[in-house]
């Protein structure tokens, strides 16, 4: 990992910190890390471009709910059995 990468990995933890610490107000979060509201926006905006944007673990929860959501459309479906156990085993080879 270059040492720019290791940088933006730091920043973004140290926001994504003090957002969780100010309850998701973006203006006191930069107030806090003694930064512009601009320039926190400025760095958010760059995650969205990476599809990034939200924080890892909120990413996480995002992707094990559209996993569960598909585990439960899939077991409720009116699908061959064969075909059921196909999209079940799947759906269960998939780490969150």
């Amino acid at each position: 990992m270059t040492l720019h990468a290791k940088l933006q990995t730091y920043e973004r933890q140290l926001i994504e910190a003090a957002l969780a610490e100010c309850g998701g107000n973006r203006r006191r979060a930069a107030a806090h890390l003694g930064i512009s509201l601009r320039t926190l926006f400025y760095r958010m905006r760059a995650w969205k471009r990476q599809r990034a944007w939200r924080p890892q673990s909120q990413q996480i929860d995002a992707y094990a709910a559209g996993i569960a959501a598909v585990r439960q459309a899939v077991e409720t479906a009116p699908l061959r059995d064969d075909l059921r156990e196909l999209f079940l085993n799947i759906v269960k080879g998939v780490q969150v």
